[in-house]
């Protein structure tokens, strides 16, 4: 008995072609371009000042509805700038293992705005793009457009990378800037190079530490950088990305 005759299945219509993958600013303008529908499907978020808004690194954290059958898919979004405080951009296992730093949220890509209300409607200004809080120039441009924007003037005319803590306990250091608003009340600006959060405080509310010496190794609860003589910052690999890189 001779063995039965296998013939190969025909592939109909060839092969798939691959979806471009959307570019992360593309995702995340997507989103800050509804703001309207964006806080009237998610009231909870709505708030004025500096905002964080960053492409998650899990496949199932960050979806925001912001219209009727339109959603926003992986990005997130800080309710307060001190949640956005929580988000770092870095690669996976780039992030230093503390445990403090158990609650943040990883991110590939992030972003920081301005949004505020105006003629029954949000509107928003990007002041940091991914990667530029690192840049002490374009850091110290986002804190002149926003004292500015409320009317404030600036307590000291350069601002310079200081350790501070927070009320709640938040050791860090961060980018410092203190000003005069409007009805001549000390405030802070803080922008921290986790992921450019910038947080506005009162004054009485931060501790703000030595300054930063150029060459130093400065870390937060989830990043290691280094300050360079420019005046700028770079993030310092870890062991394991040395191991891995070379």
């Amino acid at each position: 008995m001779s063995a039965p005759k296998i013939s190969r299945i025909p592939v109909v219509g060839g092969k798939k072609s691959k979806e471009r993958p959307v570019p992360f600013s593309e995702r995340i303008k997507e989103l800050v371009d509804n703001l309207d529908g964006f806080f009237a499907y998610n009231p909870a978020f709505v708030q004025e000042g500096p905002m964080q808004v960053a492409i998650s690194a899990k496949l199932d954290d960050g979806s925001y509805q912001y219209a009727a059958d339109r959603y926003a898919e992986k990005v997130l979004v800080s309710k307060t700038p001190r949640k956005g405080a929580d988000f770092y951009v870095a690669r996976l296992g780039a992030a230093r293992l503390t445990v403090a730093g158990k609650n943040g949220k990883r991110c590939l890509y992030s972003q920081t705005y301005y949004v505020w209300p105006e003629n029954g409607h949000f509107r928003c200004r990007l002041l940091l793009d991914n990667g530029e809080q690192f840049q002490a120039k374009k850091v110290d441009a986002a804190f002149d457009w926003m004292v500015s924007k409320v009317k404030g003037r600036k307590l000291c005319e350069t601002p310079d990378w200081f350790y501070f803590r927070l009320a709640d306990k938040l050791n860090s250091f961060g980018r410092i800037l203190c000003y005069w608003d409007k009805d001549e009340e000390l405030r802070v600006l803080i922008c921290m190079p986790n992921s450019g959060t910038i947080l506005d405080y009162e004054a009485s509310t931060v501790e703000i530490g030595e300054v930063l010496q150029p060459g130093c190794y400065c870390s937060t609860r989830f990043l290691g950088f280094c300050l360079d003589y420019t005046g700028d910052i770079r993030p310092r690999r870890t062991l394991s990305q040395k191991e891995l890189e070379g």
